[in-house]
């Protein structure tokens, strides 16, 4: 007790100085020697929440204090000589998020907490190597298996339209992405650390991007300085699941033809797992559809060439010790899809194929405060394009041109990483990345001509660190972000260099525990370089332009929110955000009549509103969000200035209600979209829409084998609608699923 006594007047000492009175030291150490300093203990146990297998190694600690324990191999700790009193205990873990739980400690009982820690993202972003230990910034939204299965998604595309912020230009075959108003190919999209993007446009078409072997998709809104070019107005990181020693077969069924068969097996052997996931999807695409003539006239169609056809096999092979971690991974993606065009200009022969390899490996290492990671990923895409008419074809509506060209891309990429928690409040991340792409376009309708054949030679270095400060109820968290990429274009003898700055910071601020309100504000610069055809495409009144510059962005976002309890858990939060992008590129019909890109300017700002709350002990949950767009172009055409630029709209709401009772869900899915021009001086528009989707499962457990019966009734009113302009979408669908899982 003694040694207690002197150790707790010595904290007191340093706290107090010196200069203090002795008057206060006496009224300080006079109530404490008369009850002491207790031998009170909190013990507990820090568990994996999914597997609840215990962490060796976690860092407990008790906010505000310098006292705390690391967890031993069974994941048990124990913390001593603690006063009576209320404190708060956070467990953090490398490769977890982190956690807080209030403990009150009284007459000397011992207090037991245990936390289950969720598993965090882990996979490079660009060169950002391991997850920051705290989000410094609430615009970052997680999907996991539990929302695929609640919105039955069979594609990405699917997943993100009910997502706030987030619109899905859904055209009837393709799916593409806009992040806050941001074009598709300023939206980074990433699986297991690989970019998506085609290296021709820089898009991603998320409908065939399969989500078999998916464990979350982690959407970041606004400019993403860590992940590099591409990531002006947001980025989405796919990481594929784990093995959980299961098998599993599951198969969909659904109108236009649709029909999707998805095996798995997972298994685990001491420290060895292995995973083997296959998705074959097909659907007809070909759906009814009421066509308004410019005299008023309407008739009935039937839209063709929509199908679609894909298989998607992924496999992986880790290994998992105390300290070191070892992953193989091998993605084998193919499919095939029609191209039916707009109306009045139907491509009824347009065809797409694309081919998609990926070979990754990931090793990672953790001891103590440090952290490691390395990964290596070479992949190869190959796509073709083509609208061949046959000669005695019956064109309706006139002839269409013919194509057919054939791209090449194979990517070989080296990331590495090191991360050190030197203390309690600071985290520092050094990583690096080298990328070679070689890309090669072939026109294969005019034999004579020469392939274009491109080189990208790219190298990039980030520092990041973390600051935390935990006082009580009290948290102060601060994020600053510097990364520098150079890259190397080379084609046909034209050699192009480029270096760019992206610094980026973000702070969030929260008092409370429970109930608690919070703050957060982020700045950050990010660019998108050119794409090879922006740069190099050639071809008859089509021509790139290899003076473009890079497009550049400076994003700004403040977020208020508040987390609160009446009859239930709710959370509310408003963000209002400004992008000013300079120098975005833009295809326009130039002199000539040459189609060439140009740069210009745009500012995308807004408000986000978004409320979230569970009642009936989480039986019912209740979302809902709502997004003010202004997406404006600044370019110097005072005819275009200021305008809204096209299919950008100004309005959008999103509401979900799902009702959980035991092992039976339904959930009620609906979103509203307003007006959005479709021309650049803002003449013409879009009517709003409004779409109703609801879908039910429902699971039986007998021992290990486990069923689940899904239904989906999506455009339930059988709105007719459409996204882009003359491109009409389905209206009222089914879909019926049955999966069985044998563990």
């Amino acid at each position: 007790m003694k040694q207690n006594f002197t150790s707790l007047k010595k904290r007191l000492f340093f706290i107090f100085g010196p200069r203090r009175s002795r008057v206060l030291n006496i009224c300080i150490f006079i109530p404490l020697f008369a009850f002491g300093q207790s031998d009170v203990k909190i013990t507990g146990h820090v568990l994996d929440a999914e597997t609840r297998q215990p962490l060796a190694g976690a860092n407990v600690q008790v906010t505000g204090y310098a006292l705390g324990a690391a967890t031993a191999a069974d994941g048990s700790f124990q913390i001593d000589n603690l006063l009576n009193g209320e404190y708060i205990l956070r467990a953090d873990f490398i490769g977890y998020q982190g956690a807080a739980k209030p403990v009150f400690i009284t007459d000397d009982q011992p207090a037991e907490v245990s936390f289950q820690l969720q598993r965090e993202v882990l996979e490079m972003e660009g060169v950002q190597v391991t997850a920051p230990r705290h989000a410094a910034a609430i615009e970052v939204i997680v999907l996991t298996r539990r929302d695929i299965e609640r919105t039955q998604a069979t594609s990405l595309g699917e997943l993100l339209r009910y997502v706030a912020g987030v619109d899905v230009q859904d055209a009837g075959a393709q799916h593409k992405v806009s992040i806050r108003g941001s074009r598709a190919n300023q939206v980074l999209v990433l699986l297991d650390g690989v970019k998506l993007n085609d290296d021709m446009t820089g898009e991603v078409d998320l409908a065939v991007v399969p989500l078999n072997a998916v464990e979350r998709v982690v959407i970041r809104k606004g400019a993403s300085a860590e992940a590099g070019s591409g990531a002006i107005g947001g980025l989405i990181q796919i990481i594929s699941g784990a093995a959980d020693e299961t098998v599993s077969l599951t198969a969909k069924s659904g109108s236009y033809g649709l029909f999707a068969l998805e095996p798995s097996l997972s298994a685990r052997w001491q420290d060895y797992a292995v995973l083997a996931s296959l998705q074959a999807l097909q659907s007809d695409g070909d759906f009814p559809f009421t066509q308004v003539h410019p005299d008023g006239q309407s008739d009935k169609q039937q839209r063709r060439n929509a199908d679609l056809w894909s298989r998607n096999l992924f496999t992986r092979l880790g290994f998992a010790g105390d300290e070191h971690q070892l992953f193989f991974r091998y993605q084998h993606f193919a499919a095939e899809r029609g191209q039916p065009g707009r109306l009045y200009y139907l491509t009824p022969f347009a065809r797409s194929r694309l081919t998609r390899q990926i070979l990754g490996s990931d090793y990672r290492f953790a001891m103590g405060k440090w952290r490691m990671q390395a990964q290596a990923n070479h992949s190869r895409r190959v796509s073709e394009s083509s609208n061949i008419a046959p000669a005695l074809a019956d064109l309706s509506f006139g002839a269409t041109p013919q194509l057919h060209f054939s791209n090449d891309v194979r990517t070989t990429q080296l990331n590495a990483g090191v991360a050190q928690q030197s203390s309690a409040w600071l985290a520092t991340e050094l990583g690096c990345e080298v990328k070679l792409v070689r890309f090669a376009d072939q026109n294969l309708l005019a034999t004579d001509s020469p392939a274009v054949l491109a080189k990208d030679k790219s190298f990039a270095v980030l520092l990041k660190q973390d600051y935390q400060f935990d006082r009580r109820k009290f948290s102060l968290r601060f994020s600053p972000v510097i990364r520098y990429d150079g890259a190397r274009l080379q084609c046909d003898g034209t050699i192009r260099r480029e270096e760019q700055w992206s610094p980026q910071v973000n702070a969030f601020l929260s008092y409370g525990a429970e109930s608690r309100i919070f703050f957060a504000a982020g700045v950050g610069r990010a660019f998108r370089m050119p794409t090879f055809a922006d740069l190099f495409y050639q071809d008859f009144r089509v021509q790139g332009a290899a003076d473009l510059l890079p497009e550049k962005s400076l994003d700004r976002q403040v977020t208020l929110g508040s987390r609160f309890t009446a009859f239930g858990e709710w959370q509310f939060d408003m963000t209002a955000f400004r992008n000013r992008i300079a120098d975005m590129i833009v295809w326009r019909l130039g002199s000539f009549e040459f189609f060439r890109p140009y740069n210009t300017d745009a500012e995308l700002t807004g408000q986000e509103y978004s409320l979230t709350g569970s009642l009936f002990a989480d039986a019912l949950t209740l979302s809902g969000s709502y997004m003010h767009l202004q997406a404006l172009n600044k370019n110097d055409n005072v005819t275009l200035y200021d305008k809204q630029l096209p299919f950008r709209p100004q309005h959008t709401l999103k509401a979900a209600l799902d009702l959980e009772l035991s092992d039976w869900r339904s959930s009620l899915l609906f979103r509203l979209v307003g007006p959005r021009y479709i021309t650049e001086a803002d003449t013409k528009s879009m009517p709003a829409y409004a779409v109703l989707d609801w879908t039910a499962h429902w699971r039986v457990t007998l021992g290990k084998l486990e069923s689940q019966l899904q239904f989906a009734i999506y455009n339930v009113l059988d709105e007719e609608y459409q996204i882009l302009r003359d491109m009409p979408l389905p209206g009222r669908e089914w879909r019926i699923g049955v999966s069985v899982n044998y563990k």
